[in-house]
């Protein structure tokens, strides 16, 4: 029985730490914390081991907290749309739901070798934010 849940674990394991890595997992442990008013830190997650530069997080918290603010409380998010440019490029667009209005919320994952970062976010209120790249 030990030797039965050793393998599932093995096999199991590996699937748990590459979604966590994901970029929709990345993508939504952010708007969570957003939504939950962690945006900082939700900043400063997001951007570890990409090339943004920590300031730039600070400044875009900070822009974030005042776009949102007057939107009331967020109250969740809904992916719109997920696309593949190639094998190393992925753009997620979600919209977080506020009191008031709503927000378009684009990322931007790039994957070099083996492992997904982000290159670039984008918050708007527009919505031809939301249609394709392609």
């Amino acid at each position: 029985m030990r030797h039965l849940l050793l393998v599932v674990l093995l096999v199991l394991l590996p699937g748990v730490v590459f979604a966590q890595g994901a970029p929709k997992a990345q993508a939504e442990a952010f708007l969570g914390a957003v939504q939950r008013g962690q945006i900082e830190p939700a900043y400063a997650r997001l951007f570890q081991g990409s090339n943004i530069p920590a300031n730039q997080a600070q400044s875009m918290a900070q822009a974030t907290q005042g776009t949102l603010a007057p939107l009331g409380r967020v109250l969740g998010y809904d992916l719109v749309r997920e696309e593949s440019f190639g094998s190393s490029l992925v753009r997620l667009v979600y919209l977080l739901k506020s009191e008031r209005h709503i927000t378009v919320w684009q990322f931007y994952f790039y994957r070099p070798t083996n492992r997904w970062f982000i290159a670039e976010v984008n918050l708007s209120d527009k919505f031809q934010d939301l249609g394709s790249k392609k």
